[in-house]
């Protein structure tokens, strides 16, 4: 799985992720941009190191709720990477 793959999978591990809308995955390298729940979210993964904010009038600044997603979705793209090596090792 590539770095976006982990990171789109993972985003079913926040709450509501049926509310998730806007997906933006072409307007910066190794960045999503994303709607949840009224609020845009940016979520760049460069060198496996996953950064979440929220934009709000333009502006990017953490928030309650970018930290909590960030542990959320580092969470899960930790438990997938695992699985992923885990089942890579089993195939050889």
């Amino acid at each position: 799985m590539t770095d976006k793959e982990y990171i789109l999978t993972a985003l079913h591990s926040i709450p509501y992720p049926y509310q998730v809308s806007n997906l933006d995955l072409n307007g910066e390298p190794d960045v999503i941009r994303f709607t949840w729940r009224g609020d845009v979210f940016r979520v760049s993964y460069r060198s496996s190191i996953i950064s979440v904010e929220e934009c709000k009038n333009g502006c990017l600044h953490g928030s309650n709720i970018s930290i909590l997603m960030k542990s959320l979705l580092t969470k899960e793209v930790s438990r997938l990477v695992v699985n992923n090596i885990r089942s890579d090792k089993n195939v050889s």
